[in-house]
């Protein structure tokens, strides 16, 4: 099993690239079979944990930084060494390591410190000396993720001056989580340098493939090869991976090659990563119970009998993650997206609509809407209540420094909260309205946006929570959860500081009723307005427009161009007076 890392379905050939990035691969494809992946998420550990588990991440529960796999997730090395294969493990991503449990089941795992596929190839070559079938052989790859720095063009040829002469890439160069549209010019040399990574990881798969051929052990040996996840680069304002759930990071190539067990050259429709441990336990002979697994087995169609290609099945996505928070569903050719920060309810027809650019979310509440909105919301609660116990480390210095080389900054002080409940309802129709994970009902009167769990109230337009608060775009909407029992006349609230270097005219409404109306001057600041009416059930719909915009790179403060409207504290129902 080759896992190719960030490698996008559709910068390869098979799946319809102009450029032919990886040959190899192609070559696989062409005689073996080939499926449209779908990973579970769009970062390493939880998409990984699912690959070799067959569990979805809302029940291995592996998706926060410091997250382990629980010791109740039986992973795939582990029902093969008990088979009588012997099992090894060669991981370029730290992520992939021991520290959060990857190795079990294998008798020999090792964490290359050469990110690239020869220098990888280069180390496990020696161990391999002696090995016999039957064996599980396990290759994680890093080529294409950043920094890009390939070591020769896509086509093999030798990097062009231009490219050279820039260095790599890295995730600062990237300006990875903040969504604004990229030069062409820039955006064409990522191309390029991505496109070259993928040529470097193709050619690290041929050295491996030819090593085991010559010393006749491909001759019935199964190979997988996949991607935990793609990588953005452009197409929704962001790049890199690990803050959406759109298709450039969810679909991933999967390829099965194994002429002696199945009918080559065929390509098939969807399948996930969840299928590919049931797939191999069953053309290996080893049974597993239902109730172990979320996947389903592909043996069937791959020997040419019948199944379902995985068109017509429903697959959950998920993100909870410090960079992204977001839950999506594809059914069909629909797809339902839900994201906070920045705040996304999108629903899609990926027949006419690929490329997830036109929104159908209209607040009509339509049937279409309505019964891909359950089928997010029955997906995620059951998965959800199948949840194994969560288990968490911490990472040594050695671990953090390998991280921190892909581009991660992490440390052991750094909260992991889950963001998303551990039940979510369907969301509303209304494109500002409820996403179906926020809170509705609170004994506390007060939100304080500088906490990690106000993120559960906020809608559309906030940014991510800063020392004391956080920023709302020009137009931002929340829900303040209330008490059910709450009852009388009371003021809204909000604290917060006019960091810009003019007057804001702010506007506040609260379920559509005008509530402030005023004018705040540069400087920090607490305003009240009276509310006519609490709702029955349910949160307080709280909407604020901040006009002009304040981007701080405009007036010479740093970088920064996001179009901010007002920093907010706390938004707070105060009793009034006499009440």
């Amino acid at each position: 099993m080759v896992v190719i890392d960030t490698l996008r379905q559709d910068h390869l050939a098979p799946y319809g690239y102009s450029r032919d990035t990886a040959p190899f691969l192609s070559e696989l494809a062409r005689e073996g079979a080939v499926f449209d992946g779908l990973s579970t998420s769009s970062w390493t550990k939880p998409a990984t944990a699912s690959l070799l588990t067959g569990l979805h991440p809302l029940r291995h529960q592996t998706f926060a930084r410091r997250d382990r796999l629980p010791p109740q997730a039986v992973v795939l090395a582990e029902r093969l060494r008990q088979g009588g294969y012997r099992t090894i493990a060669a991981s370029a991503n730290g992520w992939v390591s021991p520290a959060f449990g990857f190795d079990r089941g294998f008798d020999t795992f090792f964490l290359a410190e050469d990110l690239s596929a020869e220098g990888l190839n280069r180390r496990l070559f020696p161990l391999l000396a002696g090995l016999q079938a039957p064996f599980f052989l396990y290759v994680h790859y890093v080529d294409p993720h950043v920094p890009y720095a390939p070591a020769t063009a896509w086509d093999g040829s030798p990097l062009p001056a231009e490219l050279k002469a820039d260095g790599p890439m890295d995730l600062s160069e990237l300006d990875a989580t903040h969504e604004y549209p990229r030069p062409p010019e820039f955006l064409a040399r990522t191309r390029d340098l991505y496109d070259g990574e993928i040529r470097g990881a193709d050619q690290g798969l041929r050295e491996l493939v030819s090593w085991l051929h010559r010393r006749g052990l491909m001759k019935n040996t199964l190979l997988v090869v996949t991607s935990d996840h793609g990588e953005e680069l452009g197409e929704h304002g962001r790049m890199s991976h690990g803050q959406s759930l759109y298709q450039e990071v969810v679909e991933v190539p999967l390829v099965f090659h194994g002429p002696h067990l199945m009918r080559s050259g065929r390509h098939f429709g969807r399948a996930s990563l969840l299928d590919v441990v049931p797939t191999v336990a069953d053309l290996a002979g080893i049974s597993i119970p239902s109730e172990e697994i979320d996947g389903v087995s592909l043996a069937g169609l791959l020997a040419g009998g019948r199944g379902s290609d995985g068109n017509e099945r429903a697959f959950l996505f998920h993100l909870d993650f410090k960079d992204g928070t977001s839950i999506a569903v594809l059914r069909g050719p629909k797809k339902l997206v839900l994201s906070k920060v920045p705040y996304r309810k999108e629903l899609f027809g990926l027949d006419r609509d690929p490329g997830e650019r036109h929104n159908l979310v209209n607040g009509s509440g339509g049937g279409e809407f309505a019964s891909v909105a359950a089928e997010l919301a029955e997906r995620y609660n059951s998965y959800a209540r199948g949840a194994l116990l969560r288990t968490t480390v911490s990472m040594d210095d050695e671990l953090m420094k390998r991280l921190a080389a892909l581009g991660y900054i992490t440390s052991n002080a750094e909260p992991d909260p889950r963001r998303i409940p551990g039940r979510v309802a369907p969301p509303d129709p209304l494109p500002r309205g409820l996403l179906g994970w926020e809170t509705a009902t609170s004994e506390d009167r007060c939100l304080r946006l500088g906490e990690v769990a106000a993120a559960s109230s906020l809608l559309e337009g906030w940014y991510w929570a800063e020392l004391g608060g956080r920023w709302s775009a020009q137009d931002g909407t929340l829900a303040l959860p209330l008490a059910a029992t709450l009852r009388g006349a009371f003021s809204l609230k909000l604290s917060g500081a006019n960091y810009g270097p003019r007057p804001v005219h702010l506007r506040v409404r609260v379920d559509d009723r005008g509530v402030l109306d005023t004018t705040v001057a540069p400087g920090g600041f607490e305003i009240a307005g009276p509310i006519a009416e609490l709702p029955r059930k349910g949160p307080l719909f709280v909407e604020v427009a901040a006009d002009p915009a304040f981007v701080p790179a405009e007036e010479g403060m740093g970088e920064d161009r996001r179009s901010l409207g007002i920093f907010l504290s706390s938004v707070c129902l105060e009793p009034r007076s006499g009440a």
